[in-house]
């Protein structure tokens, strides 16, 4: 058994998240939390609670793969999660996931005024899969 894999998705106000099932086949977009000073206790309750096994924090990296001015936020966002969690961290490229997760809630009908509360943890759950498939 695989295990859960939680996705993060870090940004200055919202941090979206999602999870696995616990085969680690498919994502679920979970409601996004508030990126404030309780959000390092708020995962790792999510870890305890959902059994987490491992953490996948999406990277910005422009069209070129270069780093962006919002990697090194979420690289510094990363040396806080590791040195509170005991579990795997691994990092991937999330490169469009946002643009991706759009589109995906727009075909189903989602307003962009709906989508600014689901969009985050979508994100989250877009490069999640991506890592799952793999």
């Amino acid at each position: 058994m695989r295990g859960r894999v939680l996705g993060i998705d870090y940004g200055d106000k919202r941090v979206g998240i999602a999870w696995s099932d616990p085969l680690g086949i498919a994502a679920h977009p979970q409601p996004f939390l508030c990126n404030s000073a309780l959000l390092i206790d708020e995962i790792k309750q999510i870890i305890v609670t959902y059994n987490i096994q491992k953490v996948i924090v999406g990277v910005p990296k422009n069209r070129k793969g270069e780093p962006t001015q919002q990697t090194g936020k979420v690289m510094q966002f990363m040396d806080r999660l590791k040195k509170s969690l005991t579990i795997p961290i691994e990092t991937i490229n999330e490169g469009y996931s946002t643009k991706a997760a759009s589109q995906q809630l727009h075909e189903c009908g989602k307003s962009t005024r709906v989508q600014r509360g689901l969009i985050d943890s979508q994100s989250a759950a877009f490069f999640l899969q991506g890592y799952l498939d793999r």
